[in-house]
């Protein structure tokens, strides 16, 4: 009987839990209307300009673009024909409803708390209603689930390049069944599985390529959060490193023609999501899903021991105008370089992108200052702060590499505050550790890089830390979970991949970031720092549900837009790591950019598109090569994509550093990579002052692993990232080898 019991609860548990919590403070839902009635416009021209015709088709109730000057149809459902297609047997093949829906939508059965997914063919056309109504330059379509008593309104427009989707959360109507998330004309962005020169093009870390393929009935999916992983849900274990998805830009090439399209607005709400190679489909593509509650993911132990999991939804959803617009491109614009430039003019009209052009640096240093080692004293066990690079050493250190390379570094210091590289508290305590070389040492180093005219960075995290202190409470000043609760992140420990509590940081609550920032920078104010460097504002993505506005990490680039204000207007340069699109265009300095996708097994080809967008615009350097597990094929990926070559470096090594939990200190003795670092400077600075301001206008790659980079100036670099010697249009290369011409114009 108690054994009965006990299954009972587990249950009860599950049901519970899977629901909605009682986090309050979002959007609440209107109410679903079961009686509207639904306007029908029959398929005709909603919006028109001189080249495209917006239309709704009311057979299919599908979206479809009509450009009248290259006589193409661009439709969310791919389908070539509408005759009936037969298999070998000669019966009639049915269409996966999938592709012939505009949203799919995953929801929390209120009966049984489970996640369940519905696609509008079947919930809308068949088993519900579509209402239509014609708006300024478009159509309004509500997508009404009648059965599971949810609706969902999706506004169609026009625009000179294209045309735009968008969302208003605040017009979705509910019942008792909750909306967790929706996905947008999943088929509109993408290519026949046996298609030829064709390819989707996905934004994983520095850019990937894939193409289509058949894989198996079903294929594989693939998805990653735009911005980064939402740090206040929890995570239990660590499957794998990967690179983020750092630009709201996604595309596909068929082709003579292609499609780029871009996340607008709510894309640090929105995840990138991929089906690729189904044999069901015939179809791979890659599509945005909008997160439209947050939510946390709670685990429990039953009778038996085993692990009861469940994801925890909030009652009230973000509030989000979420935006996706699509824009075709033909002929010669048909590739993946014309997407990059078509993201980058998109940044400089709307979102403020400026032309701040490359520094005079040909290379990028990471000074890593200290870290808390455990010492003990007659026996007592103590942590104190081990000087890796003090600001004196790190002061020689760049004068031996400029008098031996006869050229300039740009210059990181990071991990300098009071607990060094370890969390601590905000923003390294406002303090510069004595042991490191205290303010005095940090205002002669500054005054040593400026009369030198070395671009210099001090690093803060702004946004993390361990414990109380200066006016800052870990209690009530970090962000709070879906359930309302503190949450504290930790890092994982890399053999076993499981949590370290040793690691738990609290994350500021995101209506303190920009008194955080204000409060960086008038503790500073005196201490003649150059650069400030944020790294984390570029890299970490956090919900907090101690707000209505930050629900399912909502408005995360409002907020960190206006920390990074605080430091422009306070004319400072400003540097970020990643760095996610809305902090990278608003630094003067990109530090750390990927150099490789997140390598998903669906994923064939890495491209340097994030390099290709703010080349010649933003300064960037790549990640270190020297925590690289292939150096030489990091360098020839900086070479490839234009970015300065970084290293990160401390002066001295204590074996306590073996238990450090980040990367910092897995390598980088100065003197082990003197000769590395000098030699690679002689052999890479004539081309880097080649390039300096130059855009990247073409990027091509080859079959035998031969890369090819164009520049706006005429330099051209061709790089053998193959494994044989290939003839190249610069003349023949040894794998590993690289060439550049047009140097002399």
């Amino acid at each position: 009987m108690k054994k009965v019991f006990a299954i009972a609860i587990s249950l009860v548990m599950i049901v519970c839990l899977s629901g909605c919590s009682k986090t309050t403070g979002g959007l609440k839902a209107v109410k679903f209307d079961s009686e509207a009635m639904a306007n029908s416009l029959q398929s005709n021209i909603v919006a028109e300009n001189s080249t495209y015709a917006l239309q709704w088709d009311n057979s299919t109730k599908q979206i479809v673009l009509f450009d009248k000057v290259k006589n193409v149809i661009w439709s969310s459902n791919p389908s070539k024909s509408d005759e009936p297609e037969v298999d070998e047997f000669g019966m009639p093949v049915k269409t996966h409803p999938l592709l012939s829906s505009d949203i799919n939508i995953k929801y929390v059965e209120e009966k049984t708390g489970h996640l369940v997914t519905v696609n509008s063919f079947l919930g809308a056309n068949s088993a519900g209603r579509i209402s239509t109504s014609l708006i300024e330059n478009g159509v309004k379509v509500i997508y009404y689930f009648d059965e599971l008593q949810f609706a969902v309104p999706v506004e169609y427009t026009l625009r000179e390049d294209g045309f735009a989707l968008t969302i208003k959360t605040k017009e979705i109507q509910e019942n008792e069944n909750r909306i967790t998330e929706i996905s947008v004309l999943p088929f509109m962005c993408s290519a026949e599985n046996k298609s030829n020169n064709s390819y989707l093009f996905v934004p994983s870390g520095s850019g990937v390529l894939i193409y289509p393929k058949e894989i198996s009935s079903t294929g594989q999916n693939f998805r990653q959060e735009i911005y980064g992983n939402d740090l206040m849900i929890r995570e239990y274990t660590q499957t794998s490193q990967k690179e983020n998805i750092y630009l709201p830009v996604f595309g596909v090439k068929n082709d003579k023609s292609a499609l780029c399209c871009i996340v607008e607005n709510g894309a640090e709400s929105s995840f990138m999501d991929g089906t690729i190679g189904g044999k069901t489909y015939k179809y791979s593509s890659i599509y945005p899903s909008l997160s439209v509650r947050g939510y946390d993911e709670l685990r429990s132990v039953n009778y038996s021991g085993a692990t009861l999991v469940t994801d925890y939804y909030t009652d009230d959803m973000a509030d989000i105008e979420f935006t996706v617009s699509y824009k075709p491109l033909y002929d010669d614009e048909a590739t993946y370089s014309s997407m990059a430039k078509t993201y980058r003019d998109y940044l400089i009209k709307k979102e403020g992108l400026k032309k701040i052009g490359d520094s005079d640096a040909t290379y990028a240093i990471t000074f890593n200052g200290g870290f808390m080692a455990s010492k003990s004293f007659l026996g007592v066990p103590y942590e104190t702060v081990y000087p890796l690079t003090t600001l004196k050493q790190a002061q020689q250190v760049i004068s031996e590499l400029l008098n031996e390379t006869n050229y300039k570094p740009i210059v990181r210091l990071n991990g300098y505050g009071e607990t060094g590289l370890d969390k601590g508290s905000l923003a390294g305590g406002y303090k510069i550790n004595s042991k490191l070389g205290g303010k005095k040492q940090l205002i002669e180093l500054m005054s040593f890089c400026y009369e030198k005219n070395i671009d210099s960075y001090l690093n803060f995290d702004i946004l993390r830390f361990k414990k109380s202190g200066n006016g800052w409470s870990k209690l009530y000043d970090s962000a709070k979970s879906a359930t309302g609760k503190s949450y504290y992140p930790t890092g994982f420990t890399m053999a076993i991949r499981d949590k370290n509590n040793a690691t738990e940081y609290a994350l500021i609550s995101r209506n303190q970031i920009l008194n955080s920032a204000l409060k960086l920078f008038n503790k500073t104010k005196n201490w003649d720092v150059l650069g400030y460097s944020l790294d984390a504002v570029g890299t970490i993505a956090y919900s907090d549900y101690n707000m209505g506005d930050s629900y399912a990490k909502a408005n995360l680039s409002r907020d960190i837009e206006n920390a990074i204000k605080v430091f422009n207007e306070g004319n400072k340069k400003i540097a970020v790591s990643g760095a996610n699109a809305y902090a990278a265009v608003n630094a003067t300095q990109i530090f750390n950019c990927p150099i490789s996708s997140a390598r998903f097994d669906v994923f064939d080809e890495d491209v340097p598109f994030y390099q290709m967008v703010f080349k010649g615009y933003i300064p960037m350097t790549s990640m270190p090569i020297n925590q690289e597990t292939l150096q030489e094929d990091a360098l020839l990926a900086c070479i490839e994509s234009g970015i300065l070559p970084l290293w990160s470096l401390m002066h001295d090594y204590d074996n306590s550093a073996i238990n450090f939990a980040s990367p910092e200190l897995r390598n980088g003795v100065y003197s082990r990579y003197k000769d590395t670092i000098i030699n690679a400077v002689d052999n890479i600075s004539t081309y880097y002052k080649a390039i300096k301001n130059a855009e990247i206008i073409e990027h091509q790659i080859y079959e035998n692993g031969v890369r090819v980079t164009k520049y706006s100036n005429g330099v051209t670099a061709v790089v053998n990232r193959g494994e044989n010697t290939s003839e190249t249009l610069l003349g023949t290369l040894d794998a590993g080898e690289y060439r550049i011409g047009g140097l002399n114009g």
